[in-house]
C-alpha cells in the first residue's frame, strides 16, 4: 500500500476528526510506523480464520433506545425481575465534531444529559436527567472518557466537555467517579435523582487522570490508563498534549481512590517526547496470551504523516506485579484503525484468540468495483483514513503471532459506515470473563448462525468521506450480531 497522501489540514479534519481535538504533531525527526509495502496475503482467508459475523436490525427496536456515541456503560442484575440490565452514561447525540466548524464545537446542547437503562430481555428502557447543579453532571455528561467495570463498580475516568451548564469552554476532566451500578440502575427507573446522587461512592482528583481519548484497562490487581491526550481548551483544531504513555494505577478500595504506581514510556524515554506511544481514539482490548491475560493497544492516531499506527502495543504481566509492554513490528494492521465496537472470543481448547472489530475508519475499505478491500488511496478522492464498512478479524496463536482477516462482501459487511464509538454489548451466557465471549459455549449453542450479542449506538455515516456531502449523525438502529463458524 503506498504511503498516505496528505490532504489539506481541514479536508483531512473533515475525515478522521470524530471526537476530541484532531491536529498535526509536533515533528522531531524520529520515524512514524510506515504504511507502504504491505502485502496482501492477510486478506486471504484460511483455517485459522474461526467464524465470520453479520449483524441485522433487532426485529424489535426499543423505543427511548439512546442514539448516542462516545460513552460509558455497564451491566447490572436487577434482583426484583431477575433480568439483566446495561446503563448508558455520557457520549453526545450529535455527529462528529466538524458540524459545527471551529470554537463552536461540541456544544453543550448536544451532550448527553441523560442516564438510560435498557433490559434487553423485556425491550424496556428508562432515563433520568443528570440532577441540576450536581457537581459530578459535567463530567458524567462529557465525551470519549475512560471507563472500566469492575464488579458493581463503573470507574469513570476523564472525559472531554465543559465543566459549566452552558457556555463554550471546555477542558479534559482530571477525576476518577465510583458509581455503584446496580444502584445507579435502580435510580434511573424510579426516577430518582437522589439515588443517582448517592450512587456515587468515591472519588479521585490527579491531573495523570486527565485523559481523554485513551482506555482504562485492568491487568491483575493494577489498572492501566493506556495513552490518550488532555485536551485543555475548546476545540480549536490543534493537537492536545499526549499522555505518550501507559500509567499504571493502584486502587485502594476502603476510600476508593486511585494513586499514581508506575509511568511506562516507549523505551524508557520521557513522556514528553513523541513515540509511538502518541496514540488516541483507538482500541485497548484485552487479551490471552496463551493461558495468561493481558491488553493490546491496536491502531489509533495520529502519527507524524497524520496517518494511523498500524503496529499494536502488546501490554502483559511480568509476573512481578507489573508489565511488560512494547510494539509488535511483525504485525500491521489494516482495517479498522481507529475505537469502534469489538467482538473478543477465546477458544479455551486451542488458546487462539480471536480479535474482531466492527467498522470505524480505516487504511482499507471495500472496493465495490473491485470486489475486494482495498487500500484506501485508491478511492477515487483518495481519501485518508475514510469511514468503512469492513469487520476485521485478528487471530492470535498461543505464541503470539498474529494474522489479520478481512471479511469479504460474501462472507458480511457492516449494514452501513457504521461502528465507530458504538459499543458491543455480549450476551451473558456466553462470557468467558467480564469482557471476552468463550468459543466452547457459543460452539455448544448450535452449529449455525448463534446470536451473541448486540451492537448499541456509534457513529453513522452516509459514505467513506465524513464531511461536506457525506454528514454524520449518530446510530439510533439497536443490531443483533450474530457469530457463524467457518
Amino acid at each position: 500500500m503506498k504511503t498516505l497522501q496528505k490532504l489539506t489540514y481541514l479536508a483531512f479534519f473533515a475525515i478522521v476528526a470524530l471526537l476530541v481535538a484532531c491536529g498535526g504533531n509536533n515533528n522531531n525527526g524520529q520515524a512514524d510506523q510506515g504504511n507502504s509495502g504491505i502485502p496482501d496475503t492477510q486478506l486471504t482467508a484460511s483455517n485459522t480464520q474461526g467464524f465470520v459475523l453479520k449483524l441485522h436490525p433487532a426485529a424489535q427496536q426499543p423505543a427511548g433506545m439512546p442514539g448516542i456515541h462516545s460513552f460509558a456503560w455497564a451491566h447490572f442484575k436487577d434482583e426484583t425481575d431477575g433480568h439483566l440490565k446495561w446503563l448508558f452514561v455520557g457520549g453526545r447525540d450529535n455527529g462528529f465534531h466538524m458540524s459545527m466548524g471551529p470554537y463552536q464545537t461540541f456544544p453543550i446542547s448536544r451532550a448527553n444529559n441523560n442516564i438510560f437503562v435498557w433490559c434487553p430481555a423485556t425491550g424496556q428502557v428508562n432515563s433520568i436527567a443528570l440532577p441540576a447543579g450536581w457537581g459530578q453532571s459535567p463530567q458524567l455528561r462529557s465525551t470519549n472518557m475512560e471507563h472500566y467495570q469492575s464488579g458493581d463498580t463503573l470507574i469513570f475516568n476523564g472525559g472531554y466537555g465543559s465543566s459549566e451548564d452552558s457556555g463554550s469552554s471546555k477542558l479534559t476532566f482530571n477525576t476518577a467517579l465510583f458509581l455503584n451500578v446496580p444502584a445507579l440502575g435502580k435510580a434511573v427507573i424510579a426516577n430518582d435523582a437522589a439515588g443517582v446522587i448517592a450512587s456515587l461512592y468515591g472519588m479521585t482528583e490527579n491531573d495523570s487522570l486527565m485523559v481523554t481519548g485513551g482506555e482504562l484497562e485492568k491487568i491483575g490487581k493494577k489498572y492501566y490508563l493506556v495513552f490518550g491526550q488532555d485536551y485543555p481548551r475548546t476545540y480549536d483544531f490543534q493537537s492536545g498534549n499526549y499522555t505518550n504513555s501507559i500509567v499504571s494505577l493502584q486502587l485502594d478500595n476502603t476510600v476508593p481512590q486511585f494513586t499514581v504506581d508506575t509511568v511506562y514510556t516507549h523505551e524508557g524515554k520521557p513522556a514528553t517526547e513523541y513515540s509511538p506511544y502518541h496514540r488516541r481514539d483507538l482500541n485497548v482490548l484485552p487479551a490471552m496470551f496463551g493461558t495468561s491475560k493481558g491488553l493490546i493497544a491496536y491502531a489509533g492516531v495520529f502519527t507524524q504523516t497524520d496517518g494511523a499506527f498500524v503496529h499494536p502495543v502488546k501490554i502483559q504481566p511480568d509476573g512481578n506485579g507489573g508489565i511488560t509492554h512494547g510494539i509488535d513490528s511483525s504485525f500491521t494492521q489494516k482495517a479498522n484503525l481507529y475505537e469502534s465496537a469489538t467482538v473478543l472470543v477465546y477458544d479455551t481448547a486451542t488458546q487462539v484468540m480471536y480479535t474482531n472489530m466492527l467498522g470505524g475508519i480505516s487504511n482499507y475499505y471495500y472496493n465495490d468495483t473491485l470486489g475486494v478491500a482495498a487500500p484506501s488511496d485508491t478511492l477515487k478522492d483518495a481519501l485518508q483514513l475514510p469511514f468503512v464498512r469492513l469487520i476485521n478479524q485478528i487471530v492470535m496463536l498461543p505464541d503470539g503471532t498474529m494474522t489479520e482477516y478481512i471479511q469479504t462482501k460474501e462472507q458480511g459487511l457492516m449494514p452501513g459506515f457504521l461502528g465507530s464509538n458504538a459499543a458491543f454489548l455480549p450476551l451473558e451466557q456466553f462470557l468467558y470473563d467480564d469482557e471476552i465471549l468463550n468459543m466452547a459455549a457459543i460452539k455448544a449453542a448450535g452449529t449455525d448462525s448463534v446470536m451473541i450479542g448486540h451492537m448499541v449506538g456509534g457513529i453513522n455515516a452516509k459514505g467513506a468521506q465524513s464531511g461536506g456531502p457525506n454528514p454524520t449523525k449518530v446510530n439510533e438502529i439497536l443490531y443483533e450480531v450474530y457469530l457463524l463458524p467457518l
